[in-house]
C-alpha cells in the first residue's frame, strides 16, 4: 500500500527547519533514517521500519514538500497507523508554518500486487482505479491479451493487452458513432472497421440494413496495434459481453451480416478494386498504431491509409464515423481509438485533409463520434462526455482551424 501527501506553501521552505520539526514523527515508529541533502536543491530523507515499510521526505527549497509511504500492511489496522502518522505530519507543518500552507493535497492509497488489478491507464498517461471485483476471462491469444474483468459500476469491462475498449455500460459510446439515433440504416450497406467487441453490428443489425460486414486491422503490417477482431476475442464476448453483443456474435454470418476474421487492409484493397461501395463506413478500431519510424510505419501514414482506403469504398452520398481523442485531452467511455494521435502531423502530408475550419453540433452522448460525407464535409459531430473532441473539415491545408469540446461522462479509459 503507498499514500502520499503534498504540501505547497506560499513563499521558500526553509529544509532544515522542516526536516527537524518531521523527524520526530518517523522516529517515534522505530524508522531509520537516512539523509541526503543538495546545496541547492533541499532534502531526500528516507525512513525505514524494521517490517519493511519505509517513508521517503522530499523537500524542495521553493516551498513543496512531499511525503510518500509504502507499507506492506493493508489491512484495516495497517491503513490506521499510515493515516495517524500523515496526520501528525499535516499537523506539525501546518504548525510549522503558521498556517502559511498554499495547499494540502492527501492522495488516496495504491494498493501493489493485488490479486486483481484495480489500475489501468488512460490514454493520455492518468492512471485510473475501477472498481474491479472478479476477473472473467483472461486468456493470451496469438496476437494480444484479452481480459474481461467485472466493474460493480460499469459491468463488464473488455481489455485488450492492456487498452480498456468498451464496458458494458457504454452503450451511448455506440449510439453516438453511429450517429445518435439520427441515421437510418434500414436498407443500407455498411462496413465496421473494428468493432470485435460486437456491440456496433449488434444495434445496426436491429435497423434492418441490406448488409453490415465487420472486419478488423492488419496483424502483420502493424504488430502493435491491439485487435479486437480477434476470434479468441469473439468467444470471450459472445460469452461474458452479452449485454453488448446480444446473439450476434454467436454466428460468424446472419442474415444481414458477416464477420471476417482477417486484415482490413487487404479487404479494404479488394473492395476498392471490385467497385464495392457502402453507405456509412464506421472506423471504430481499438487503437493508432505506435509509431516505430518517422517514415512508413508513422501513426500519419497508418491513419492516411486507413482513411484514403475508406474513402475508395464510400459512396458518394456516403458517411464515415470515428471516434477520436485530442492528444494530452481527456479520454471518454472504455477505450477506443485515437483519430490524433501525439505526433506532429508531418508538412505537405495528405493527411492535410483531416485539418479544417469546425462546425460542431453537439449531442448528449458518452462518446464521440464525427460523420463526414464523401467529399470530407463535416456533418455532425456527438461529442463525448468527459472526452476532449478535435473535429476536423476539408477547406484547405492554408486554411485550417481546429475546434475542441469537451464534458463530463462515463468510463473513463485508454485508447493507445
Amino acid at each position: 500500500m503507498e499514500m502520499g501527501l503534498c504540501f505547497e506553501n506560499d513563499g521558500e521552505a526553509d529544509c532544515n527547519a522542516v526536516l527537524k520539526a518531521l523527524q520526530p514523527i518517523f522516529q517515534e515508529q522505530g524508522m531509520t533514517e537516512t539523509v541526503h541533502n543538495w546545496e541547492d536543491h533541499g532534502y531526500l530523507v528516507t525512513y525505514i521500519k524494521k517490517n519493511g515499510s519505509f517513508a521517503n521526505l522530499r523537500i524542495h527549497p521553493h516551498g513543496l514538500v512531499l511525503v510518500d509511504l509504502q507499507s506492506y500492511n493493508d489491512d484495516m489496522k495497517g491503513r490506521q497507523e499510515v493515516d495517524q502518522l500523515l496526520n501528525k505530519v499535516e499537523e506539525r507543518m501546518k504548525e510549522l508554518f503558521h498556517g502559511n500552507i498554499k495547499r494540502v493535497k492527501r492522495l488516496p492509497a495504491i494498493l501493489r500486487g493485488g490479486v486483481i488489478d484495480r489500475y489501468w491507464p488512460t490514454a493520455d498517461g492518468r492512471l485510473v482505479e475501477y472498481d474491479i471485483d472478479e476477473v472473467v476471462y483472461d486468456e493470451d491469444s496469438p496476437f494480444q491479451n484479452i481480459k474481461i474483468l467485472h466493474s460493480k459500476q460499469f459491468g463488464n469491462i473488455l481489455i485488450l493487452s492492456g487498452d480498456v475498449n468498451l464496458a458494458e455500460s457504454d452503450l451511448a459510446y455506440t449510439q453516438a458513432i453511429m450517429g445518435s439515433g439520427k441515421e437510418d440504416y434500414t436498407g443500407k450497406e455498411v462496413l465496421i472497421l473494428g468493432g470485435g467487441d460486437g456491440g456496433i453490428l449488434y444495434e445496426i443489425v436491429k435497423l434492418k440494413p441490406k448488409m453490415v460486414t465487420m472486419v478488423e486491422i492488419s496483424f502483420d503490417k502493424w504488430p502493435v496495434i491491439p485487435s479486437n477482431i480477434d476470434q479468441m476475442v469473439i468467444d470471450g464476448c459472445k460469452k461474458h459481453m452479452r449485454k453488448t453483443c446480444g446473439d450476434v456474435l454467436d454466428n460468424l454470418k446472419g442474415e444481414c451480416y458477416q464477420v471476417l476474421i482477417e486484415d482490413c487492409i487487404p479487404v479494404l484493397k479488394r473492395y476498392a478494386k471490385e467497385g464495392r461501395m457502402f453507405d456509412y463506413v464506421i472506423n471504430d478500431l481499438t487503437a493508432v498504431p505506435i509509431s516505430t519510424s518517422p517514415e512508413e510505419d508513422s501513426t500519419w501514414e497508418f491513419l492516411r491509409l486507413i482513411l484514403d482506403l475508406s474513402m475508395k469504398v464510400l459512396k458518394q452520398d456516403g458517411k464515415y464515423f470515428t471516434q477520436v481523442l485530442v492528444a494530452g485531452g481527456r479520454d471518454g467511455c472504455c477505450g477506443k481509438g485515437s483519430l490524433c494521435p501525439t505526433e506532429p502531423m508531418p508538412a505537405g502530408s495528405s493527411m492535410t485533409l483531416l485539418l479544417a475550419k469546425a462546425e460542431p453540433i453537439s449531442d448528449c452522448g458518452s462518446a464521440s463520434g464525427i460523420r463526414f460525407l464523401k467529399d470530407q464535409k463535416l456533418l455532425h459531430n456527438s461529442s463525448c462526455n468527459q472526452r476532449e473532441v478535435r473535429i476536423c473539415e476539408r477547406n484547405s491545408s492554408a486554411d485550417s482551424q481546429v475546434t475542441e469540446e469537451g464534458g463530463a461522462g462515463h468510463v473513463p479509459g485508454t485508447s493507445a
